[in-house]
């Protein structure tokens, strides 16, 4: 089951985000051959993302690095928002974290 990590985004800005997947004993996750795919939608039957961005993995460490660009964010309108991060390897898919994405709407414009 994915971990659950609310993301807390000012609009407008850049927000950056790492994750590190370790196995069960503490060891780094082997995520080589491993591509990161990371959206936020405005909830989970949306058609659309407003969100769709893929990851960086630094496979030496197992961090996954999470960016959202200020132009990104600036398409935050609402206060609420669903997101999920998931790791692809074909066959298989991984859905790392998921949860919900709290805006604190842009002012300066």
């Amino acid at each position: 089951m994915a971990a659950n990590d609310t993301l807390y985004v000012d609009a407008g800005a850049t927000f950056t985000r790492q994750y590190v997947y370790t196995n069960t004993d503490g060891s780094v996750f082997d995520l080589t051959g491993y591509t990161a795919r990371a959206q936020v939608r405005t909830d989970y039957t949306a058609a659309t993302a407003m969100i769709d961005t893929n990851p960086t993995i630094d496979v030496g460490t197992g961090t996954i690095s999470l960016t959202f660009t200020a132009t990104e964010t600036g398409l935050l309108t609402n206060t609420q928002y669903v997101w999920a991060l998931e790791l692809t390897k074909s066959p298989t898919v991984i859905r790392l974290v998921e949860g919900q994405v709290v805006v604190s709407l842009e002012v300066v414009k």
